[in-house]
C-alpha cells in the first residue's frame, strides 16, 4: 500500500514539498485519533482500509467509525487501544506532501518516539484538555526541543470533554509557554490550537461531526478507482461543494473564541527546510564500488547518500580521518552521469587519484572540514532497560563508521518534571542526560544543532547488540 500511495504522490505533476511530522504526547491524548482525522478529512483512505476499520469499530461498539485504527495496525495495539510502534502514513494536499509518524505515548516505547521524531520538520504535541501537561509531554517536548525539531504544534484536544472552555485552553497555553520557554523554544516556533480530534474540530476544517454510519457511507461513495485500488482524492479542495455533503462548517459553532488557524492550515503553510541550512559538503561513504566488466575496466567508485550540501565534477576533496585529498572525477547515480549532486542523493563518486578510502569515511570539500574529534559530550536518550554503565565499553555508530567509545562522566541528569539538572553516576530507561565519551579513534562530527546527521549517532551494547541510546552531539 505504501509503494502504490508513494507512486501516486510521485505522479502528481505538481512539484509540492514534503513535509515529514511527527504526533507525540501522554498515552491516550488521541495522538492516533489526530492522524485518523487529518487522513479521513484530506481524503487519504483506501476503500479497503475504510471498510476494514468500519467492521472492527463495529465490534468495539462504535455506532460510526474510530479513526484511531487507520494508524494502530498491530494487532496488539487493535486490541488494547494503544500505539506501540512507530506508524508511517502518506498523504497530500494541493499544496503540500506529507509523512507523518505517529509515536507511542507509553513511557516504556519512549525509545520509538526518539525515532519516529529524528527527521521531523514539526512536531505535534497532544495534551488532553482534562488531565494538562504531563510527565510524558514534558519528556516528549524536551526530546523534540533535543532533536532540533524547529516548529511544534500544541494542540489541545478532547475540548468537547471540558465543554469547549477557553479557560481551560487558555489556562494550558500559560503553562505550555513557561515550560517551552525554560527550555529554549521561542513563542514564534509555537502554534496553540484548541481541538477535537474525534469531531474534528479544527483538524482540517472548523468542524464536521462524524459520529453516524450515515455521514461515513457517504464519504465512502465519493471514492475513487486507482490502479485498481480504491483511494480517496487527495487532490480536491477542501472547502468544495462534496464536503459540506457530509457537514463541513466554515466556522466552529463549539469555538467562535478561537480565531487561528487549524492544524491543516499550520501544516501546510510551514517552512519545512528550516532545518536544512548546513550546506558544507559531507559524505560518509557506505562501500567501495569495483567492476571489472569490459564496459566499466578497472572501476573504483565511493558509495554513499549525501547527507548535506553539493558536490561536482572537479572539485578537490579530502577524506577523513586519513586526510587523503582528490578530485572528483565522475559522479555516477545509477546508470546515468551527473555533473553535480546535492543531498539527499545516493551516489558513486570517483576520484582522479588512487587513495586509501573504505566503508566509515567521510567525504568534505577541502576547507569545509569538521572537527576529528575523540572526545567530546553528548545529549543522551537512554533507551535500555540494562542500566547505563560509565566506564562500559559501547560500540558507537556515527553515519557508516563503528567505533568503540567509553562513556566517562556524567555532567548532568535532567528531571523531567521541572528541567532541573542532577548529578548522577547511572541511567536508566528513558532518562536524558549529558554525558562525556571518549573514543578509540578519532571521528568526523558536527554539532547536532548545525548537522543532524552528521552530528548524531547511537549507541550498542558490545554483546547484545542491542540499540541501548541515541546521542546528539554538543
Amino acid at each position: 500500500m505504501i509503494k502504490f500511495f508513494l507512486k501516486m504522490l510521485v505522479a502528481n505533476k505538481k512539484d509540492t514539498e514534503i513535509l515529514k511530522f511527527t504526533t507525540v504526547g501522554s498515552v491516550d491524548d488521541g495522538k492516533s485519533t489526530l492522524i485518523g482525522r487529518l487522513l479521513f478529512d484530506s481524503k487519504a483512505i483506501f476503500e479497503d482500509q475504510l471498510e476494514s476499520v468500519q467492521k472492527t469499530s463495529a465490534k468495539k461498539g462504535f455506532n460510526g467509525i474510530d479513526l484511531s485504527l487507520l494508524t494502530d495496525g498491530l494487532a496488539a495495539e487493535r486490541e488494547q487501544g494503544i500505539t506501540i510502534d512507530v506508524a508511517y502514513r502518506y498523504f497530500a494536499t494541493p499544496k503540500r506532501k506529507f509523512i507523518i509518524a505517529d509515536t507511542p505515548g507509553h513511557v516504556q516505547y519512549t525509545r520509538n518516539m526518539v525515532t519516529g521524531a529524528s527527521t521531523a520538520n514539526l512536531t505535534i504535541i497532544l495534551v488532553d484538555a482534562r488531565n494538562g501537561i504531563l510527565d510524558q509531554s514534558r519528556r516528549h517536548a524536551y526530546i523534540s526541543a533535543l532533536l532540533g525539531i524547529p516548529y511544534f504544534i500544541v494542540a489541545v484536544n478532547k475540548m468537547d470533554l471540558v465543554d469547549y472552555s477557553e479557560a481551560r485552553f487558555n489556562e494550558i497555553v500559560s503553562s505550555f509557554n513557561e515550560m517551552m520557554n525554560s527550555i529554549g523554544i521561542k513563542p514564534s516556533q509555537i502554534f496553540y490550537i484548541p481541538v477535537s480530534a474525534l469531531a474534528g474540530d479544527n483538524v482540517v476544517n472548523r468542524g464536521e461531526q462524524l459520529h453516524d454510519k450515515t455521514a461515513v457511507e457517504r464519504a465512502s461513495s465519493r471514492l475513487r478507482r486507482t490502479n485498481d485500488r480504491s483511494v480517496l482524492n487527495v487532490h480536491e479542495d477542501h472547502e468544495d461543494d462534496e464536503n459540506a455533503e457530509i457537514g463541513v462548517r466554515q466556522q466552529s459553532d463549539n469555538m467562535p473564541w478561537y480565531k487561528g488557524a487549524t492544524i491543516m492550515q499550520v501544516l501546510e503553510s510551514v517552512n519545512p527546510n528550516t532545518v536544512q541550512s548546513f550546506n558544507k559538503f559531507r559524505m560518509p561513504v557506505q562501500i567501495v564500488i569495483r567492476n571489472d566488466s569490459p564496459e566499466y575496466r578497472d572501476f573504483r567508485g565511493f558509495a554513499g547518500k549525501i547527507t548535506c550540501g553539493e558536490i561536482k565534477v572537479g572539485d578537490e576533496i579530502i577524506s577523513l580521518p586519513s586526510k587523503k585529498k582528490s578530485r572528483v572525477k565522475s559522479i555516477h547515480l545509477y546508470e546515468a552521469k551527473l555533473d553535480r549532486a546535492h543531498a539527499g542523493q545516493s551516489v558513486t563518486i570517483c576520484l582522479e587519484d588512487e587513495i586509501d578510502t573504505s566503508r566509515g569515511d567521510m567525504f568534505v570539500k577541502v576547507g569545509e572540514e569538521p572537527a576529528l574529534e575523540a572526545q567530546f559530550s553528548a545529549d543522551l536518550c537512554w533507551m535500555s532497560e540494562d542500566p547505563f554503565q560509565l566506564g562500559k565499553k559501547y560500540y558507537l555508530k556515527h553515519c557508516s563508521s563503528l567505533v568503540k567509545a567509553m562513556p566517562t562522566k556524567i555532567e548532568y541528569k535532567l528531571d523531567v518534571n521541572n528541567f532541573s539538572k542532577h548529578t548522577a553516576e547511572t541511567l536508566s530507561l528513558n532518562d536524558i542526560a549529558r554525558v562525556e565519551f571518549k573514543l578509540l579513534k578519532a571521528i568526523p562530527v558536527d554539532k547536532y544543532n548545525e548537522s543532524r546527521s552528521t552530528g548524531s549517532f547511537i549507541l550498542i551494547d558490545e554483546i547484545t547488540n542491542n540499540t541501548v541510546a541515541a546521542g546528539m552531539i554538543r
